[in-house]
């Protein structure tokens, strides 16, 4: 019989946010309002920090935000992306300037 695997490492905590953008207090109309609907992962590990974001229309993919690399952070960084690997489809990571997100491959297929 299959058993999941323990996961490397949980949330601290999970958040349902929805946030809301008015153009009308931009550009007077209102029409066009937009709202943002997610979650967002919190990790922490010793001195290691991070945060991932997947919005709910598109709850097939997750972003890593706010991963503070630091000495060491190698395992936090391989164990966060292996728990999100576990749940989500695509994976996105900063690219090596920071400018802009890429798909992060994983070492193993998904289960």
């Amino acid at each position: 019989m299959y058993e999941e695997p323990d996961d490397p490492i949980a949330p601290l905590r999970i958040e349902h946010k929805v946030e809301g953008v008015d153009p009308a207090d931009f550009t007077g109309d209102p029409w066009n309002a937009q709202t943002y609907n997610f979650l967002d992962y919190h990790f922490a590990r010793d001195s290691h920090t991070c945060l991932a974001r997947t919005y709910l229309d598109e709850i097939e993919q997750v972003t890593l935000f706010q991963m503070q690399d630091s000495e060491g952070g190698a395992g936090f960084r391989r164990d966060v992306l292996a728990y999100l690997h576990r749940r989500f489809a695509r994976v996105l990571v900063p690219d090596e300037t920071g400018d802009r997100f890429v798909p992060n491959i994983p070492d193993t297929p998904r289960a």
